[in-house]
């Protein structure tokens, strides 16, 4: 339709989009070749670590925070 609100924002089929049909079509082709990624025990190597540093995060973070929380509340009890 000629005039539409969608034509004069620059909205259009993905279809008529040639440069982002090639993104996709080499999207498409680079997951077809090539390795086949990750192995199940690299995974699961990598999902260990970060479950292990985001816990002693979750641990670490509440102590250090309430001591500052206990600095700040003592500096504070010294004002009028």
């Amino acid at each position: 339709m000629p005039g539409s609100p969608a034509q004069h924002a620059g909205l259009h089929r993905t279809s008529e989009r040639p440069d982002l049909n090639d993104i996709i079509s080499f999207v498409i082709q680079q997951n077809q070749s090539g390795p086949a990624g990750w192995t199940r025990s690299r995974w699961a190597r990598h999902n260990v670590v970060w479950v292990t540093i985001w816990f002693v995060l979750l641990l670490v973070s509440p102590g250090s925070l309430s001591r500052y929380n206990m600095r700040l509340i003592s500096l504070l009890s010294f004002l009028p």
